[in-house]
């Protein structure tokens, strides 16, 4: 088992119509591939958790990294993992303003110098738990 975090930006600010589209190409693909994982649009940024077998996550990030809607991919985090962040979900899916992130607990902004030149572990743990924490309460 394996997971992958990376963060992006929008080519172009995109619509609800255009969002549901990738959420649904990414749930079916990923339900194929065994992938699960949660993806976040704020203001025109992504941040995406894919988890499953190696092989199946690098397959899809290359994708991911060809896809002509975004740019800017940083990979935060690429590493073994011992079980999965997210096992019920194809792919966790939600639209947020980025000022409601600071609402909560264990916020930290992606986007900030300080936090990409934070200690790596520091780092990982930081964009896993704010994942997580997002997911639990508002993501069904």
């Amino acid at each position: 088992m394996h997971h992958l975090v990376y963060l992006s930006s929008a080519v172009e600010e995109m619509n609800d119509e255009q969002l549901a589209h990738i959420l649904q190409k990414s749930r079916e693909n990923n339900s194929k591939n065994g992938i699960t994982g949660i993806l976040l649009y704020s203001d025109g940024n992504f941040i995406q958790v894919l988890e499953g077998e190696k092989q199946a996550l690098f397959n899809t990030f290359n994708r991911i990294k060809y896809d002509y809607r975004h740019r800017g991919i940083i990979e935060m985090l690429n590493q073994p993992l011992k079980k999965r962040n997210f096992p019920d979900w194809s792919m966790g899916f939600k639209t947020i303003a980025a000022s409601e992130f600071t609402r909560f607990a264990g916020f930290v902004d992606l986007q900030q110098r300080t936090f990409l030149n934070q200690e790596l572990q520091q780092q990982e743990q930081d964009a896993i738990t704010l994942l997580k924490i997002f997911a639990a309460d508002n993501i069904r």
